[in-house]
């Protein structure tokens, strides 16, 4: 139960850093956000991949809530589970932001 609280306030982060990302209330900074390359020379560029990863983030957070509010009784009773139900959709965002920002190029 401990375990399932704790990535519920993960989820709730990592929602929290990609929702100013998604409404493009960040300005290109090397600090925060998606890192780009030449991010100086091209603002549009930055604010594109960060817009994406925005949403990734926050899609990737709220599929995690929902498998543990709908499966948290079955397969997803194990913490180690709840940990990769978690990880997975997170790399997946970071995987297709990358991929995304490469395509950008």
């Amino acid at each position: 139960m401990l375990l399932t609280i704790l990535v519920l306030i993960a989820c709730a982060i990592v929602a929290t850093i990609g929702v100013p990302l998604m409404l493009k209330i960040v300005p290109p900074n090397p600090y925060y956000g998606y890192p780009t390359e030449n991010f100086k020379s091209k603002p549009e560029r930055w604010v594109a991949v960060n817009l994406f990863a925005g949403r990734c983030l926050v899609g990737a957070a709220a599929f995690t809530v929902l498998m543990l509010l709908f499966y948290n009784g079955t397969w997803l009773r194990s913490g180690w589970a709840q940990l990769l139900v978690f990880l997975i959709p997170l790399g997946l965002a970071v995987g297709a932001t990358f991929l995304y920002e490469r395509k950008y190029r």
